[in-house]
């Protein structure tokens, strides 16, 4: 993530709006009875309205991050609920460009 933004800023951004069927969880999909919470490594700069956006993006959820990156996003990375512990496990990548600017190996 862009490194000038606070930490707060970040969790703020993984709200959960009420919607018809329940709740929703920005940033987070189901994949049969596990959930993930799933979050992009951006380049540019980006209010908490856009960071909002993004995390709510179909593409970032299934993992297409050739999708995003004309958003300025080279890195998708996603961790695990641990059901017993209500926390999640530590974050893998799930996707990077060939242009990452990220660590390597």
């Amino acid at each position: 993530m862009y490194a000038s933004h606070s930490r707060s800023s970040h969790i703020l951004s993984f709200s959960t709006p009420q919607v018809s069927e329940g709740f929703s969880q920005r940033g987070a999909v189901r994949e049969k009875n596990e959930w993930f919470f799933v979050w992009p490594i951006w380049l540019p700069r980006l209010s908490r309205v856009a960071i909002e956006a993004l995390l709510a993006h179909p593409n970032l959820l299934k993992g297409e991050g050739a999708r995003l990156q004309l958003l300025g996003v080279p890195e998708i990375f996603r961790a695990r609920r641990q059901q017993q512990i209500h926390e999640c496990g530590h974050g893998r990548g799930l996707w990077r460009s060939e242009n990452s600017p990220g660590e390597t190996g």
